[in-house]
């Protein structure tokens, strides 16, 4: 994160040497947007805005503090935070967009409008929801090495996507899943725990509306649908008894924990084929590949039946939480995947569904999930 946040100052430092000693005041004259945040507001139809700044001092220190305004629109609100400071607002160096629960669920898309449409704002910038207003979280108080707390909402999103712990969630990967037929888009969610940002999972949108959120360990296996990833990890909980003939001690008792495993992924792909048009059947193939990293039991890693056994039971469980994402989509009709997307690129002419049609159908799709684990090398037994 400390390397994230050198690299914005580097980047603040070289637009200061170029515009030479003679600009000094105009820097300093500049409210540096960083991120913001909007909520519902109070009245029927306003929205409350909430903006983080970064301002230069003579002495090129920073001063912190959020900037608060309504409006009807985004721009309304935006251009009533002018008026309450003496700083010239600037959105070059915007790095996050926040949109809080009951606004993302009315739909957040005519608030993107205007941000994908200004040429000062960077299509790389991360949006995010909250699952608490916007305007609490921008007020977290401890972000570290961090000139602001915009600054370091930044840095931790990119910390995550770079471990990919969650996927890309930028303004140009949302656009263009809620511009295409058959997938909708996906975002980050944040919190606020101990006066601190935190990401604490996957928000699942219909269109632009915000339908449902996802945990972290949730958000690992749409990590495995979408895409290959080489980070990340597993964790999961397997019925003891299957493994008290490589347990030494062993006695089995009705209130036993379960056997608490954490894998670390090394790599994993995905390949989706359909395998009968006629009622949407998909064929979802999964490959893991990983590293013991902790056992809650002590138990024989030397052992090869062991390891085969350790394989069947991770590839089993992982078929099983697949299948509980997709349900949980198809109950929502969201189509976080692009399922319907993939169907419209393997077909032609009237084959392709609709938008209408693939709303319709897609609670129908139908999925045969295999899901092949390899355990590659054993790590610390705790």
């Amino acid at each position: 994160m400390r390397n994230k946040i050198k690299k914005f100052f580097i980047i603040i430092s070289t637009f200061m040497l170029l515009t030479g000693c003679a600009q000094e005041h105009v820097l300093e004259q500049l409210g540096i947007i960083t991120a913001f945040g909007f909520d519902k507001g109070e009245e029927e139809r306003e929205l409350s805005g909430s903006f983080i700044t970064y301002k230069f001092s003579q002495e090129l220190s920073n001063e912190n503090s959020p900037i608060h305004s309504t409006g009807r629109t985004a721009r309304d609100a935006f251009n009533r935070a002018f008026s309450k400071t003496s700083k010239q607002l600037v959105t070059g160096q915007l790095r996050a967009a926040l949109y809080g629960p009951e606004l993302a669920k009315e739909g957040i898309w005519p608030h993107l409008n205007g941000l994908q449409r200004n040429q000062f704002v960077s299509n790389l910038i991360y949006i995010t929801v909250t699952d608490i207003p916007a305007k609490e979280v921008l007020s977290a108080q401890i972000y570290e090495e961090a000139p602001n707390v915009g600054i370091y909402i930044y840095t931790l999103l990119d910390q995550v996507v770079g471990k990919e712990q969650i996927i890309d969630s930028s303004l140009h990967e949302f656009v263009k899943n809620y511009m295409k037929i058959g997938a909708d888009p996906i975002t980050p969610v944040l919190s606020k725990k101990n006066d601190r940002v935190i990401v604490t999972g996957l928000g699942l949108f219909q269109d632009d509306r915000l339908m449902e959120t996802i945990d972290l360990r949730e958000a690992f296996y749409v990590r495995l649908i979408l895409d290959e990833f080489k980070a990340g990890e597993l964790q999961v909980e397997l019925p003891v008894d299957n493994y008290q003939q490589f347990m030494e001690d062993f006695e089995p008792s009705p209130d036993e924990e379960p056997l608490s495993i954490s894998v670390q992924q090394v790599r994993s792909s995905s390949a989706i084929t359909v395998k009968e048009p006629e009622t949407y059947r998909f064929d979802l193939d999964i490959n893991f590949e990983g590293e013991i990293r902790e056992l809650s039991k002590e138990i024989d890693l030397e052992n090869e039946e062991v390891i085969r056994t350790l394989e069947k039971a991770l590839s089993k469980k992982i078929e099983e939480n697949i299948k509980k994402i997709l349900e949980k989509t198809q109950e929502l009709n969201v189509d976080s995947f692009g399922f319907g997307t993939f169907w419209n690129s393997t077909f032609k002419g009237n084959k392709k569904l609709s938008e209408e049609e693939w709303r319709k159908e897609y609670p129908n799709f139908q999925f045969d999930i295999n899901v092949k684990t390899k355990i590659l090398r054993h790590g610390v037994t705790q």
